[in-house]
């Protein structure tokens, strides 16, 4: 075998071996994270979503050959639904105030310009916008009540405040207005007395923010007296 086949034979085992895909390096990835002011159960293990006034943070990191790259030096510009709104050198946080409504989006674009040679890299992202709401948490089974005390407790949800204390909360049962305790008005202990079995009683319950009554949520459940 001459000279010239054995170096044949070395490139297509080097090829088999080590594929050219594997010289390749991989593009710099984007790693985002926001989160919104809104408030929730301290319990509530999900996505806290934000409702229309409620703050908004976005960071992010650009990872480079799986490491966190050095931005200090590079131009970031930040676009709020594609209008440019911050721009300097290593900014990775953005902040802003929620100004679309309910079922609606806001769209992030965050640009890194000139990054080494690969030019200017972007990532955009979209975050959805909802209402608030308000939850009865009723622990009786199949909403089934009893003669006697009942209580329920109010759960808001992505409402722009940053405790229960900011927020209005009234119930009623089947039409008559009734007060939750006047410390924790978002608790109510219902007293049954003489109640027919199988009578239903609807449970509702209004929450709003007092500093901005427009934003608010309701909440209805029918419970049945039984034993």
């Amino acid at each position: 075998m001459n000279m010239n086949k054995i170096l044949i034979v070395i490139f297509l085992l080097s090829s088999f071996l080590f594929p050219l895909s594997s010289f390749s390096q991989a593009a710099p990835e984007f790693l985002v994270t926001w989160k919104a002011s809104s408030y929730a159960p301290s319990d509530y293990l999900g996505r806290i979503l934000p409702s229309r006034g409620a703050p908004v943070e976005v960071n992010f990191e650009l990872v480079d050959k799986n490491k966190i790259a050095d931005l200090s030096k590079n131009e970031i510009r930040w676009y709020l639904d594609n209008k440019l709104q911050k721009t300097g050198k290593g900014i990775k946080k953005f902040n802003f105030a929620v100004a679309n409504f309910a079922d609606q989006t806001h769209q992030i674009r965050m640009t890194v310009i000139k990054y080494k040679t690969l030019g200017d890299l972007e990532k955009s992202i979209t975050i959805p916008i909802v209402s608030p709401q308000v939850v009865i948490d009723a622990p009786y089974a199949n909403n089934r009540i009893r003669s006697g005390l009942n209580s329920f407790r109010a759960l808001p949800y992505f409402f722009n405040i940053a405790d229960l204390s900011q927020l209005i909360v009234e119930w009623s049962a089947n039409g008559q207005k009734t007060s939750g305790a006047v410390a924790n008005p978002e608790i109510l202990d219902l007293n049954i007395t003489g109640g027919k079995r199988s009578a239903e009683i609807n449970l509702s319950v209004n929450a709003k923010n007092r500093a901005n009554e427009i934003e608010q949520a309701n909440e209805s459940i029918k419970l049945v007296i039984g034993n």
